[in-house]
């Protein structure tokens, strides 16, 4: 039992109550957290009401006393809401390809150019073996819980969501719960195909809604900043990696191949009111690659992460700023012009599609560089300039 003492002009008044942390199971020799033990408050009644030491008068807050920063930031919390970004953004990676797979799976009756390709991404993200796809292989990648699945992923989001409970409104702890729910419901269902696509189709709406939450329920103090960082530079490593695989496909011209493209960065809707026809390569690349007005496009991306690392970096000297840069420029070699049939010839288009998906996996692998050198800054403290706290 822990008990608390308050500090009174008369000295310590020790709180009539506590808090007592309890076994899971009665007579357990040991009493942990680790062990499934918890906390419950403790009261002390009395025969009577009564009152013990001086009633506290509530403080009264002036001008003076506004205060429109955290003055003290744990590193550790701001740890928990970068990694409840990055696994939102991951949660909602896997969920939309893992509904295309399935979709294209039944759609093209487990053929066609544009399953391959979606096959390729998913065998390069451990979802599925290297076997041809069956009904069962395509349901059980839905229901496995192994590391870096689609339920791993759901349950270190929720983890990290409980870390940061207070920090997280009643309707955005709501969506995480019912996605937990969700999860957990996919523990004892029976795998089947329908119930499968039900599921993501339900799951897709309920992490997509946390950028919402993120965006529309939550001070943009650091730890905000920090959470937005952790969902760009996962969508970021997802982008760059997906549309690489997709360009060495030897069928990227077919229209389905570049829907599925599209369905991955959730921009077909963009690209059809804008091009009222089938997707062709120069003008879809344009708009997952280049087309900073789009959301989940690569150069959005950078200029986001951009803007929020400025903000780091003057307040705390981080020096992901050449790192981004060497990944702007990077971005900004892809010439779309070089793949126009015309100028080039279809072996020279080839291989400018060839050279641009490895400059993809450059600018990916440049990503991961820069979450690894903001873990070792503000999370491990290993280095000589990393911080306890992020707050002054």
């Amino acid at each position: 039992m822990r008990v608390y003492a308050v500090a009174t002009p008369d000295g310590y008044l020790v709180m009539p109550g506590g808090l007592t942390r309890v076994a899971a199971k009665a007579g357990a020799a040991t009493v942990s957290m680790q062990s499934g033990g918890g906390s419950k408050d403790t009261w002390v009644l009395a025969d009577a009401p009564t009152l013990v030491g001086p009633r506290l008068m509530p403080r009264v807050l002036g001008v003076r006393d506004v205060v429109r920063k955290d003055p003290y930031l744990p590193s550790r919390l701001v740890e928990n809401l970068y990694w409840l970004g990055r696994y939102s953004e991951r949660s909602d990676n896997l969920t939309r390809l893992l509904r295309v797979l399935l979709a294209r799976f039944v759609d093209d009756g487990g053929s066609g150019p544009a399953l391959v390709s979606v096959l390729d991404v998913g065998r390069a993200r451990t979802l599925i073996g290297r076997k041809p796809p069956t009904k069962a292989t395509l349901v059980d990648a839905v229901h496995r819980t192994a590391v870096g699945s689609l339920r791993d992923t759901l349950a270190r989001l929720y983890w990290s969501a409980t870390q940061v409970r207070g920090r997280l409104s009643q309707e955005n702890w709501r969506a995480i719960v019912e996605i937990h729910r969700e999860q957990m419901a996919l523990t004892a269902a029976t795998p089947d195909l329908q119930g499968a696509m039900e599921f993501l189709d339900r799951l897709l709406m309920s992490v997509s809604a946390l950028s919402g939450f993120a965006l529309d329920d939550m001070t943009r103090d650091d730890g905000w900043r920090f959470l937005v960082i952790g969902r760009r530079l996962e969508r970021l490593q997802f982008l760059a990696d997906v549309i690489a695989r997709v360009l060495r496909q030897s069928a990227i011209d077919e229209p389905a191949t570049l829907e599925t493209l599209l369905e991955l960065a959730d921009s077909i809707i963009t690209y059809r009111l804008r091009y009222l026809s089938a997707p062709q390569l120069i003008p879809t690349l344009d708009l997952v690659l280049l087309d900073g007005a789009n959301p989940h496009s690569l150069s959005f991306q950078i200029r986001e992460l951009q803007r929020e690392f400025s903000t780091v970096a003057a307040d705390y000297g981080d020096g992901t700023g050449a790192a981004l840069l060497g990944i702007e420029r990077l971005l900004g070699s892809c010439n779309l012009r070089a793949l126009e049939e015309t100028a080039v010839g279809i072996a020279g288009r080839r291989g400018e599609l060839a050279r641009m998906a490895t400059q993809l996996n450059e600018l990916a692998a440049a990503a991961r560089g820069i979450a690894e050198q903001l873990a070792l800054k503000h999370f491990a403290h290993v280095d000589d300039v990393s911080q306890a706290t992020l707050s002054a």
